[in-house]
């Protein structure tokens, strides 16, 4: 551009913040690409034509602040054409209609810049968070001081005029940052509840124990052999994800990361959400409003506190995907599903049927390749990985209570489908009865009225109804993770298509029937967060919910008793831990859930089977508390009386044996 072009020339610098975002700074009162035809962007500077004083000096007169926003200021004398001048007196009349140049303007124009922002966003608060929470250890797990810290020097001297820059957004900045804040708060409340319950041991399963030792095996480049079960990690599920999750170990080796990880996975799945409720609904309030019935949503809120499972990263990733299949972005759903099957075993049905959904309502060629894919990758888990990392089939089939209809997938699909009437006892209970209520009811039961959608759901719903075992079939749990998406997408589709008709028929506008509709969404979420969420989620209750947030720290003495126990085990020994204590011992190669290696207790391949047999019978450590069977205490007593292990801690019912190296390892007890 020619110098002797330019008046006023503004050099607008990219600035970054911790790494993570890059902001383009602006000045609000104005819409460049709009109402400016004069001025451009060129190598991220803006120009500005003169030839107006009144102009030039207003942007002088700021100069010290546009300075503390790295804005250089350079300035000609030349004279432009009229044309120009007409622009720069629009500038002008808005600087005098209100609009002032020292406000900050964040611009997201489009849907890329939209979710790198997210992303940097969620990014750096995330590990805002986890370094507050790793900073503060007690026993490694303290939490709380964040008035220690303060901001740099360099982001104190950016101030910002929060209301004059709110008014600065356009209505869809407006809704997509009250989306955004409130996906940031959902997340940091949870995680800091997670985190309570983990502090004060409210994790007593061993599956939180055994994600953690197994992610920690692979971050740490060892055999990813899980004592905590007795199997191999990728011979229990399809725990492939497991991989790209094992380098936030190598940020913060605690098992708290997870927790934390877990809640923003889930709180990130209201970006799609928003997204695809703006694209059927319109930008407006609808959106925004039906993105905080899913923050309120009973089954996401157990799920969330469920210890820590990967499943649910399906959760905002189905969401991603339905999002990317409705814009054809076909290249960004084939990563989608990718991730997917790296998850989940069951998700090969889920994604099957989404093949078919894809061939019926967009392209026949796509929707058989996704559907072939998920057939494909059932075969190959079947015959090839699981066989490989566990001697089965299918491990998990005798666990949940289909082995009845086969050993393999294959085998107990076509068994259940010959078998339609054993499979619909199974079905229609009173438990299920309920378990569906739970589902639907939180949503008025909106999303049944579109059945091409909710139909994705019922591979999962119907697997959960079938297997014997009560854990499955209640929203209790994690097993809804390939259910709370379609439901969601359904109410969308749902709310839609029923204004539509409404329309059609009862000759009413569309935003008359879509308010009805949503109204009575927001009601039966309202109730069903209060009478159906867990107790420190409901917003009834915010006492209970700030009480857990400001105690992270407060111990009971029986608590004490247990870091103090736990404190005294060397990081590199091997233990055999009771309930209570495995998610806090986990990281080590050899962690046994108690009685085991003693005695065989949900363990390998059960039933007798070991797989392989446990390492080694010489723990160092058994940690144990008064949650044991009658045949548990006699056992921990015989150990204490031969010699075999003695007692170095005892308080509170906890009692912390150490392995006697002097007694040979044949007197153990058979």
């Amino acid at each position: 551009m020619d110098p002797k072009d330019v008046h006023v020339k503004l050099e607008l610098r990219f600035m970054r913040r911790g790494c993570f975002v890059d902001v383009c700074y602006a000045f609000r009162g104005f819409d460049f690409d709009q109402q400016l035809r004069a001025v451009c962007f060129k190598e991220n500077q803006v120009v500005y034509p003169a030839g107006n004083d009144k102009i030039l000096y207003l942007l002088l007169e700021r100069k010290f602040f546009l300075e503390q926003l790295y804005v250089r200021i350079l300035v000609a004398f030349e004279h432009l054409c009229d044309e120009i001048m007409h622009d720069v007196s629009e500038l002008e009349y808005l600087y005098l209609g209100g609009g002032k140049f020292n406000r900050l303007l964040i611009r997201i124009p489009d849907f890329s810049e939209a979710i790198s922002y997210l992303a940097g966003v969620i990014s750096a608060y995330f590990l805002l968070l986890l370094f507050v929470i790793k900073e503060s250890v007690y026993h490694g797990i303290e939490v709380g001081r964040l008035h220690d810290l303060n901001c740099s020097e360099e982001i104190n001297n950016v101030m910002i005029d929060v209301p004059a820059f709110w008014r600065s957004l356009s209505k869809s900045q407006r809704y997509l940052g009250i989306v955004i804040l409130a996906a940031i708060f959902y997340a940091s409340t949870l995680s800091l509840i997670s985190i309570y319950k983990m502090n004060h041991f409210s994790y007593p399963d061993f599956d939180l124990g055994f994600a953690d030792q197994s992610i920690w095996l692979l971050a740490n480049g060892n055999e990813p052999f899980s004592t905590v079960r007795g199997v191999h990690v990728f011979g229990d599920h399809m725990h492939f994800i497991y991989l790209i999750i094992a380098p936030l170990y190598w940020i913060w080796s605690d098992v708290r990361i997870l927790l934390i990880f877990q809640s923003f996975i889930l709180a990130s799945g209201l970006m799609p959400l928003y997204l695809i409720a703006k694209d059927k609904l319109g930008n407006g309030k609808i959106p925004v409003i039906l993105s905080f019935t899913y923050l309120l949503y009973p089954a996401l809120h157990y799920l969330n506190l469920d210890n820590f499972h990967s499943v649910s990263l399906g959760v905002p990733l189905f969401l991603w995907a339905f999002y990317f299949l409705g814009k054809r972005e076909y290249k960004m759903l084939s990563v989608v599903i990718f991730l997917l099957l790296l998850i989940r075993e069951e998700y090969v049905f889920t994604i099957f049927l989404m093949g078919l959904y894809t061939a019926v309502k967009y392209d026949r060629k796509k929707g058989a390749i996704i559907s072939a894919v998920a057939i494909a990758w059932l075969l190959l888990m079947t015959n090839v990985i699981f066989p490989y990392f566990s001697g089965v089939e299918y491990l998990q089939s005798g666990r949940v209570g289909l082995k009845e209809y086969g050993s393999s997938m294959p085998e107990i699909i076509l068994n259940m489908a010959s078998n339609p009437v054993s499979v619909a006892n199974k079905i229609f209970t009173e438990h299920n009865y309920q378990y569906f209520t739970d589902l639907f009811a939180p949503l008025g039961f909106i999303p049944l009225l579109y059945a091409p959608v909710i139909l994705l759901s019922f591979p999962a719903m119907g697997l959960n109804m079938v297997i014997d075992w009560p854990y499955a079939s209640t929203i209790h749990y994690h097993h809804t993770t390939a259910i709370i998406p379609f439901v969601f997408i359904s109410l969308i589709y749902a709310l839609d298509h029923a204004s539509k008709i409404a329309i059609r028929y009862l000759k009413v506008k569309r935003c008359v029937a879509l308010k009805c509709l949503v109204a009575l969404v927001i009601v039966s979420s309202l109730y069903a967060n209060i009478s159906m969420s867990p107790e420190y989620t409901r917003i009834s209750n915010p006492e209970r919910i700030a009480y857990m947030i400001f105690n992270i720290n407060t111990f009971s003495s029986e608590e004490n008793a247990r870091y103090e126990a736990m404190s005294r085990i060397p990081s590199n020994a091997t233990v055999s831990s009771g309930y209570l204590f495995l998610a806090h011992l986990s990281q080590r190669e050899i962690v046994y859930l108690f009685p085991n290696p003693f005695k065989e207790a949900y363990w390998g391949l059960e039933n007798g089977k070991y797989m392989p047999s446990p390492p080694t019978w010489d723990t160092d450590y058994i940690i144990i508390d008064r949650y044991m069977s009658n045949d548990e205490r006699s056992m921990v007593e015989n150990f204490i009386t031969s010699g075999v292990y003695r007692l170095v801690y005892e308080s509170h019912n906890i009692r912390l044996l150490e392995r006697n190296p002097s007694i040979p390892l044949d007197a153990l007890p058979p």
